[in-house]
């Protein structure tokens, strides 16, 4: 997704491997983020999950906000674990297809 102008040369490139259990640092570049970084809303998508389904993370944290510096156009952003983001159990999560 375009990123604005000041952005444009770069292309999102997804998380290739991030921990089950969370913990994860991203950098979310943009424009036009709100100057508290904690009132952003962050959206993640899988292309590995049918129908590319979006995740409204947990809002970023006093850690996030400490780290982002939205006048300079990013947030970091810790990941949750995967069963937090998608609001199951993580049981439903232990099994393989």
């Amino acid at each position: 997704m375009a990123k604005g102008a000041r952005f444009s040369s770069e292309k999102a490139q997804g998380i290739s491997w991030a921990s089950f259990g969370g913990g994860t640092n991203i950098f979310i570049q943009g424009v036009g983020l709100a100057e508290n970084p904690q009132s952003n809303i962050v959206m993640l998508t899988s292309d590995d999950i049918a129908d590319n389904p979006r995740f409204t993370a947990p809002k970023p944290t006093e850690d996030d906000a400490f780290l982002s510096q939205t006048a300079a156009g990013f947030i970091v952003y810790r990941l949750p674990a995967v069963h937090t983001l998608m609001n199951v159990p993580q049981s439903s999560l232990d099994k393989f297809d």
